[in-house]
């Protein structure tokens, strides 16, 4: 697969977009990701963004979700919380969740960000490594 295949796109609020969260939640469904609380985040209303990795026109291979300082409200919390984090398994070993978590920072970088947090599943040793 060549890089030029892949193209990334950022999203704010998706709440409104019902086809690109279709597609995200298709994926996540696919990989056996929290699709539920995927679904419910969109619903929410939250002030979330999102960037993805596509294939092709259509086809969500990879996605980020994460919820920034995009409002005042959190504005003195100067903390970004990353929510989800995928890439489809047959598209795993190619850069996109690098890269997609290398847009993310640079959205942090914009927002003036100084923290992160994440929350994953206790004594899975492969997010542990990753984080």
């Amino acid at each position: 697969m060549t890089s030029t295949e892949i193209t990334y796109h950022k999203y704010e609020y998706p709440r409104n977009n019902t086809t690109l969260n279709k597609r995200i939640i298709s994926l996540a469904n696919r990989n056996n990701f929290y699709t539920e609380q995927i679904k419910s985040l969109f619903e929410c209303g939250f002030p979330i963004e999102v960037i993805i990795a596509k294939k092709g026109k259509d086809k969500v291979v990879g996605f980020i979700v994460f919820w920034g300082n995009m409002t005042e409200r959190f504005a003195d919390r100067m903390c970004m919380d990353l929510k989800y984090w995928l890439v489809g398994k047959e598209f795993r070993g190619n850069n996109i969740g690098r890269t997609l978590y290398n847009m993310m920072e640079v959205q942090a970088a914009e927002y003036e960000i100084v923290n992160y947090s994440v929350m994953y599943k206790k004594n899975d040793e492969f997010l542990e490594k990753l984080y």
